[in-house]
């Protein structure tokens, strides 16, 4: 699953170019434009593998619900009413973790980037 940052509205948004329109909305979705959001996220996961309840939904996001289990992540769309086929999709746990990693370096390069030194 890769993906390219784009900026829309002045804020760093996820395309997956490669995933139909229904996968793409719901990754791009699940990047929020935060760095603390990625590292949570990745925490939450770690503690499942340890066996914290393995039915966890991350209610902090606005837009999609995060399920979180031992071997996958599942997103699923909070609003259907819009007239799109949104429904849930699941993640290998390992490949959620390495787009959030990814994610959260695409974010620092930005911020990196935006706070260039004034000598």
């Amino acid at each position: 699953m890769r993906f390219r940052v784009a900026e829309i509205d002045n804020q760093p948004t996820a395309i997956f170019n490669s995933e139909d329109q229904q996968r793409n909305t719901l990754l791009s979705q699940l990047l929020l434009p935060s760095t603390e959001f990625a590292v949570n996220l990745l925490y939450d996961i770690t503690r499942v593998g340890r066996g914290w309840d393995s039915t966890y939904s991350y209610a902090k996001h606005q837009v999609i619900s995060i399920h979180l289990f031992k071997d996958r992540m599942t997103l699923e769309p909070y609003d259907k009413g819009d007239g799109r086929d949104l429904t849930p999709i699941e993640i290998p746990l390992d490949s959620a973790k390495f787009i959030l990693w990814q994610w959260g370096l695409a974010l620092q390069r930005r911020e990196m980037k935006r706070k260039k030194p004034g000598i």
